[in-house]
């Protein structure tokens, strides 16, 4: 690995953040061992004008998409074959979903906070998830049968999420003993809000 190389193509990437004035963030280059570069720039708050810095407190978002997933196949109780429905209660069309359809965002499934923010809820409101779910287990219908389209949606992860806990495995606890320690990784309130 080039790390003198990589570490210049990260510096542009964050440099342009920075010039372009928009949204940024940070990019870390790491092997088994170390931090091996580091490079940051644009802002991390748009509306209060707040730069992106090496330490800036960030939520990790749809990175932990991949490492839930991971968690998921690791664990074994949930199946990518699976339907939806088999592990949490949902109206029929959610229910029939497969749960690899979910995480792919084939599924249909309605993005809960862009819904939600169709019916006239603010898009700065704060939520925790158990009052997702109970918006989520009210809606009727799919976007579109599962397969058909591609739309990103985070509700197949809130949805799995609440489906893994609810098998007596908290997904915080499970994210910290499976994932984070093996890997050596510090993640602090692993969650989908």
């Amino acid at each position: 690995m080039n790390w003198s190389k990589a570490s210049a193509a990260a510096a542009a990437v964050a440099q342009a953040w920075t010039q372009e004035g928009g949204p940024g963030g940070v990019i870390l280059l790491f092997d088994a061992d170390n931090i091996r570069a580091e490079a940051f720039g644009g802002r991390a708050n748009l509306e209060l004008d707040v730069a992106f810095r090496a330490d800036t407190a960030t939520r990790y978002a749809s990175i932990s998409k991949q490492f839930f997933t991971a968690l998921l196949l690791l664990d074994g109780r949930i199946s990518l074959d699976d339907p939806l429905g088999k592990h949490i209660e949902l109206p029929p069309a959610l229910a029939s979903v497969p749960v690899a359809r979910a995480l792919d965002m084939t599924g249909g499934l309605p993005d809960v906070v862009d819904t939600m923010w169709l019916l006239g809820v603010p898009a700065t409101a704060t939520f925790d998830r158990h009052a997702l779910m109970r918006f989520v287990r009210t809606m009727p219908a799919l976007n579109f049968s599962p397969g058909a389209e591609i739309s990103y949606s985070n509700t197949g992860y809130r949805i799995l999420q609440a489906a893994f806990d609810a098998k007596g495995r908290e997904y915080g606890a499970a994210m910290h003993e499976r994932l984070a320690i093996p890997l050596g990784l510090t993640i602090t309130n692993p969650t989908f809000k």
